[in-house]
């Protein structure tokens, strides 16, 4: 008896931020936009500041554009053949499992720094 497999399968995840859900129809701050920066590397970043709300449950709400885009990808793929040989009272079992994996994920630093 001979048993093969060959499975293939992909996790795909892509964020990015949607203009169109903002009031403002923009991530962007706005030009009259006036913070004190703790970090004077961020008086460049054209993005709005995240925002966290937490109250008395163990639930939060909290948005922040600085990590989109952002891209995910996990491809797995199987390869199993297992053979069972029976010879009179005897039987010889063998096989073989091969699991390829491959993680391609981008990072925001590096998408915005070019």
């Amino acid at each position: 008896m001979n048993e093969f497999i060959a499975a293939y399968t992909v996790d795909y995840i892509a964020l990015s931020n949607l203009a169109a859900d903002s009031v403002a129809k923009s991530i962007n701050r706005p030009s009259n936009f006036v913070m004190n920066h703790l970090f004077s590397a961020n008086n460049s970043n054209p993005l709005l500041p995240a925002i966290a709300l937490c109250g008395n449950t163990p639930y939060c709400v909290a948005e922040d554009a600085a990590n989109h885009p952002w891209f995910n990808s996990n491809p797995i793929i199987i390869w199993k053949d297992n053979v069972a040989w029976t010879h009179g009272n005897h039987t010889v079992k063998f096989g073989f499992y091969l699991r390829i994996t491959a993680r391609t994920s981008s990072s925001a630093m590096t998408l915005r720094a070019s």
